[in-house]
């Protein structure tokens, strides 16, 4: 799924490395880990992506982990450098 990063909000939360992207407006949500480290946020009732956390981000970034083809809402390795620095 494409969305483009602006229409994206980012929340670092730098005393615990967690980078929270979320697409629209908040609502109750579960999460599927999609890669290391990375969950994938869906609506309680329709299954559709809502956001997506990472732990650690800096460590994932640092250490070439996460794999940036495989995230969703078209995030790039840019985004996340550009909110967490």
């Amino acid at each position: 799924m494409q969305i483009p990063s602006a229409a994206l909000s980012f929340h670092y939360d730098r005393a615990n490395d967690v980078l929270y992207i979320s697409s629209g407006q908040s609502q109750p949500s579960y999460c599927d880990e999609i890669l290391p480290g990375v969950f994938l946020r869906k609506d309680l009732y329709t299954d559709v992506a809502t956001g997506v956390t990472i732990l650690y981000p800096r460590d994932q970034l640092a250490k070439g982990i996460v794999n940036w083809s495989r995230m969703p809402f078209g995030i790039r390795e840019s985004d996340i450098r550009g909110h967490i620095s």
